[in-house]
């Protein structure tokens, strides 16, 4: 038997159980756990309990080849490096991609590059709107493919009003 802290007894045994005595259930209960636990097997002459014992061995011996079926496939996994990545979040990188967005109506020359060496630690986003909040003013904003397809509608609806004016 595996090195694990429990074995099943299934509800639908309850009709078996039902039709011992106390003291056949007793016997056949001890006997589970001597055979989950140590691999003892029953002796008895109470061929009811006998034929029940083994009903209840046999369930028990099953769970637990799938228990160690399941634990010899998760270290075949996690030698691969664990549980492969879910669609969504094979596209994390789609998913979590920052964009980029400024106002083109304030931003009317290159600003120049930032030549100073001190950097920022703080670690707050912004997810408000930036048009017409500052000159040129950009913020990164995560967005999902959804939210992407979106902001291409209005980017492009925007730039046909800029061409208009």
């Amino acid at each position: 038997m595996a090195e694990h802290a429990s074995f099943l007894i299934y509800k639908d045994n309850r009709a078996l159980i039902d039709t011992c005595s106390d003291e056949q259930a007793g016997q056949l209960f001890k006997a589970l756990f001597a055979f989950a636990c140590d691999g003892e097997e029953l002796e008895t002459d109470d061929r009811m309990v006998k034929g029940f014992y083994t009903v209840f061995r046999n369930s028990i011996e099953r769970d637990d080849r799938k228990y160690q079926e399941r634990c010899r496939k998760n270290a075949v996994n996690g030698a691969k490096g664990g549980r492969p990545k879910n669609q969504n979040e094979a596209g994390a990188s789609d998913c979590k991609q920052s964009v980029s967005i400024a106002c083109d109506k304030y931003q009317t020359q290159a600003k120049k590059a930032d030549s100073d060496t001190d950097r920022d630690t703080d670690s707050d986003s912004d997810t408000e709107s930036v048009c017409g909040r500052g000159e040129g003013e950009t913020v990164s904003i995560p967005m999902d493919q959804e939210q992407r397809y979106l902001m291409d509608i209005f980017t492009q609806k925007r730039k046909s009003l800029m061409a208009n004016q």
